[in-house]
Formats: C-alpha cells, structure tokens, sequence
C-alpha cells in the first residue's frame, strides 16, 4: 500500500537500511506506485513463490469456504457510476484502472459481508486461533448522501473488531 500516494509521503529518507515484506510489491495498474517502492526499497532480494512453498510443504492446510453476498443499494449505485461515462454508455479509458481499483474496493467491502460473517462466526464465537482477515479498505457508509467513499467512511477492520469484540465478546 506504499506506493498510493497517500501513503508515499510516509517513505522517510532518514532511515540508511529499509526492509519490504509484501506478497505483492509490484502494484497491479500502477507503474508510478510501484517504482515509487522500488526506488524507496531497492531490488527484491527475495523472493519466495506461492509455488515453492506449496511445493517445499510450507502451508499451513485449511479450509476455504466462500460465502457469496450481493452488494447494498448504495454499493451497487456506486459500482455503476464508477463504470458509466458522461454519456452513460460504459467505458474504459485512460482513467479505468483507477476507476477499476475503486469498484474493486468497495466490492471488497461491502457492508453485506459484516452481517454474514456475524451469521457464519457465531458458533465458533468461542473457539480460539480464529483468523478473520480484512483487506485494507473502507466500508461506504449507508447513512451519507454521496456514494463515494472517502476517508470519513469506517475502515473495514474496525467495524469487524466492533462486531467479534464487543457485540460477540469475543477476544480480538
């Protein structure tokens, strides 16, 4: 995530000797962002496949079940104007990826999947060494006016720690 710009105003040069872990450091549609990190970080000096490690047995085994959801009202409102241009036809010009990493965000956090993780969780509310894992993205908030999200809406994260911590009590 270093390389949005958001976040590269945070790349320090006071720091003589850096270190990247990241599963993904080129940045996919983003060639400024990802020179930006290697510019920061230097050449990999690592790198260690998902091939390789399923090949050297160095995966932990589980279980993956997906639970499908549909996006809300408001997310599918916004899906669509990200996808339609002035005219209303649908597009895809010099501006689509950008606009392609935003649908692709608010897909990742749609307000649907708190409710249907809270519906999936509760009978292993007890249960210890769970993993939840949320992406590094915002939930649109259904109450604002705009169907954009901004840095006011609430960070997937913290709406998952709200509902297993406190509403499920369970520890997090």
């Amino acid at each position: 995530n270093f390389g949005a710009d958001y976040l590269r105003c945070l790349l320090s040069d006071k720091f003589s000797y850096r270190l990247a872990l990241s599963a993904t450091l080129d940045r996919h549609g983003d060639p400024e962002g990802t020179q930006a990190l290697y510019d920061y970080f230097g050449d990999k000096c690592i790198e260690y496949t998902l091939d390789r490690a399923i090949a050297e047995n160095k995966l932990t085994k589980y279980k993956y079940y997906p639970i499908i959801v549909s996006l809300s009202e408001d997310e599918r409102a916004a899906y669509a104007d990200l996808i339609k241009g002035k005219n209303g036809k649908f597009k895809l010009s010099e501006r689509g990826k950008k606009i392609a990493l935003k649908r692709a965000r608010l897909v990742a956090g749609a307000i649907n999947k708190i409710e249907a993780l809270e519906e999936v969780i509760t009978p292993y509310k007890v249960d210890k060494h769970i993993l939840v894992y949320c992406g590094a993205t915002k939930v649109l908030d259904p109450d604002k006016e705009s169907t954009e999200v901004d840095e006011d809406d609430l960070r997937q994260i913290d709406i998952v720690t709200d509902l297993l911590g406190n509403k499920m009590k369970m520890k997090v």
